[in-house]
């Protein structure tokens, strides 16, 4: 009966007392932030969608820095990439008759703002290259 006892103790003390043996060697961790404490969650960001869309322009407002394409109007901002023929470029270079091709995202106020523009050759334009 001693025998079982101190058998039954030694097992305690393997089974309670070694984690936390173990748990002292090891660095602790932080306690986890109390949810109450904080009742403001920041906001989660929202992940937008570019869309891509080719064809020809049909009209450019370079005050408004706008131009039409097909049924749409699209908005260039001063972080919209520009390029012709793989080249820089600028919004001024955009002509009524080039074809371009884009890739614009919708705005929470629905206006549709271009992020990357590349021009190509007017429509009819058929120049040999050099």
């Amino acid at each position: 009966m001693k025998k079982m006892f101190t058998l039954m103790a030694v097992c305690a003390v393997v089974v309670f007392g070694l984690p936390q043996l173990m748990a002292a060697d090891s660095p602790t961790m932080p306690a986890t932030p109390d949810k109450k404490a904080d009742p403001v969650k920041p906001a989660k960001p929202t992940k937008t969608r570019t869309l891509n869309v080719h064809g020809q322009v049909k009209a450019v407002d370079q005050t408004a820095k706008t131009f039409t394409l097909g049924e749409h109007t699209y908005a260039v901002t001063s972080e919209t990439k520009i390029f012709k023929t793989d080249k820089p470029a600028v919004f001024e270079d955009l002509k009524a008759g080039d074809s371009a091709s884009l890739s614009y995202k919708k705005t929470a106020a629905d206006k549709l703002e271009v992020v990357k523009l590349t021009i190509g050759k007017a429509v009819g334009d058929t120049k040999p290259k050099k």
